[in-house]
């Protein structure tokens, strides 16, 4: 079995606590574990798009000048 590794960033993410006592991991938990595997099985990556990012793209070349 491969091992998964994530982010010390992330670590806040995995730790929380799940609302029932049924449950093993809290739904923070299960969605950064999710992305992970995405991202290691298929290589899928969210890209994140906002306005001031796309801003950002589109005046590079004029501050490159």
């Amino acid at each position: 079995m491969k091992n998964i590794l994530f982010r010390c960033s992330q670590l806040g993410d995995l730790m929380s606590n799940a609302r029932s006592k049924t449950e093993v991991l809290g739904l923070t938990a299960k969605k950064v574990v999710r992305k992970q595997w995405l991202k290691d099985v298929y290589g899928y990556q969210e890209v994140l798009t906002t306005a001031p990012i796309l801003k950002g793209l589109r005046m590079e070349g004029e501050s490159c000048d």
